[in-house]
């Protein structure tokens, strides 16, 4: 999406503004969550704002996560919005948002729509949408995946706030546009209808939720937030609970939103594992769950080394979220990612997005930070620096990770010859009217390379993203850091760039 925060509330507004509001009758679940009760096209409950049936959006008779009814959107014919009928909340009370969905089309597409988002909207006793802006409060939640394996799980944890009475679910897809003398766009977004968007079984419930019979309630509390933790029973087997964050290869560890975490589990005993890098000593308590009691556990972490204070920075410069291939957490944002980063024992992270990522946060970083206006990734730590930036991708000369970029990175097609690394790094080094520089960061600079026939592979231009003007700027000094990968278990081998 390519809109910050205080104008895509503002687009928000101007469409809610339309919606009925009764509130004497607000039901206390979401109704026809499933999308199976209806006539016609539209189902019952649900309001189509803007979109064309069976053009832009349709209610599909087969094809849900079940088999049975679902909704559909597609940028074809400029998008759709469809919104829920309001649902009673209470005040300072906490839930979960859960809905099923599935995309599908060409890499970009998700990216390249000018809107993309699900809304989860309070509004007071006149049916006013409240805004919250606190640093986890973003109502408009963007979906960046063009894809995902099937149907998943989409959801998000979220407080009442005061003065609340209701809230209400907006899916909405806006078609964009890619600059027309823009050849990068063009050619990354490919086909900017291909895409398709199928949502089913949405629902919201009010924590905590009731201790399910012939179990017990493990309660892990995380002093400070963020750290990545394990639960292993008396079998050795992991068990990683719903509406957290988890590793393909990592062993059964995940990594969840909030300080507090409460998991359901047969009586028995278990280990609670928790870490924060290697700057912390890590956790570790046996514990036993009784059945129909709460188990607690308090997790503490303490600091051993303090290497920010000596200059060191644990980080990563090259980190991507949905760009390649399918995700499993299709509602997870750059602020996510950010605190995962943190509970992994980072200092910093420089995430790579898309050019409108890194040109909204130049912008609000040049305009003074303002709080309403906050883009995605507008993340802010006393302990954790993070900022946006952009990985420009020529696949004849190699990858480049522009690291705090001042300013607007100007865009350039894969495969062009120009602008090269050279251009790039003097880019950097050039501040703008706030003193911001940045660095430069090769990607993976030895990929695809056959080091049995090193000149060969080089003078192939089949090989792509082997960064070939490495020696040169090296030479020169423009090389800040190259990448060093470790390959992660999976269907593909995926590389992250670990360093300090």
């Amino acid at each position: 999406m390519k809109l910050n925060r205080r104008d895509a509330w503002a687009l928000y507004v101007q469409e809610a503004e339309k919606l009925p509001f009764d509130a004497g009758n607000l039901p206390d679940a979401i109704p026809n969550g499933s999308f199976e009760d209806g006539e016609g096209d539209i189902p019952a409950d649900w309001a189509l704002v803007r979109g064309m049936i069976r053009v832009s959006t349709e209610w599909c008779a087969s094809g849900g996560c079940d088999g049975g009814r679902c909704l559909r959107l597609t940028p074809w014919g400029g998008g759709a919005s469809w919104h829920s009928r309001p649902v009673a909340v209470t005040p300072g009370a906490q839930y979960v948002f859960r809905c099923r969905m599935r995309r599908a089309g060409e890499p970009g597409w998700a990216e390249g729509a000018e809107v993309s988002w699900v809304g989860l909207v309070f509004c007071d006793a006149a049916g006013r949408p409240l805004r919250d802006d606190g640093e986890y409060g973003r109502p408009l939640l963007l979906v960046r995946a063009h894809s995902t394996e099937g149907w998943v799980e989409a959801w998000r944890h979220l407080t009442a706030p005061e003065g609340a009475v209701a809230l209400r679910v907006n899916f909405r897809l806006d078609r964009g546009e890619p600059e027309s003398d823009d050849p990068y766009r063009a050619s990354h977004y490919g086909e900017v209808d291909s895409g398709d968007w199928w949502i089913d079984d949405v629902r919201l419930d009010r924590m905590p939720l009731p201790i399910e019979p012939a179990r017990g309630v493990l309660c892990i509390h995380t002093a400070g937030g963020d750290a990545r933790l394990r639960i292993t029973d008396m079998h050795g087997e992991t068990l990683a609970p719903p509406d957290t964050f988890a590793y393909y290869g990592g062993d059964g560890c995940f990594h969840t939103l909030t300080d507090d975490t409460r998991v359901f589990l047969p009586a028995g005993g278990y280990t609670v594992e928790a870490m924060r890098g290697f700057q912390r000593d890590p956790f570790s308590k046996a514990v036993e769950v009784v059945e129909g009691h709460e188990c607690p556990v308090s997790v503490e972490m303490p600091r051993v080394a303090d290497w920010p204070a000596h200059g060191w920075y644990a980080g990563d410069h090259h980190c991507h979220l949905a760009f390649d291939g399918h995700t499993r957490y299709p509602l997870m944002g750059i602020d996510d990612v950010y605190r995962i980063a943190r509970g992994e024992g980072l200092d910093y992270l420089s995430f790579c997005g898309d050019l409108h990522d890194q040109h909204a946060y130049a912008d609000w970083r040049d305009a003074g930070r303002p709080r309403d206006a906050r883009p995605d990734g507008a993340f802010e730590r006393e302990d954790f620096v993070a900022a946006v930036s952009f990985e420009a991708r020529n696949d004849l000369l190699g990858h480049l990770c522009l690291v705090n970029a001042p300013g607007h990175v100007a865009p350039a097609h894969p495969e062009a010859l120009v602008p090269t690394g050279t251009e790039r790094a003097l880019l950097l080094r050039r501040s703008d009217s706030r003193g911001t520089r940045g660095a430069l960061a090769v990607a993976h600079p030895f990929a695809g390379l056959d080091f049995e026939r090193i000149a060969e592979s080089l003078a192939s231009p089949a090989k792509t993203r082997c960064y070939r003007e490495l020696p040169v700027d090296a030479a020169v000094g423009f090389g800040d850091v190259i990448d060093i990968l470790t390959g992660e278990p999976g269907e593909r081998e995926q590389s992250r760039s670990v360093y300090c």
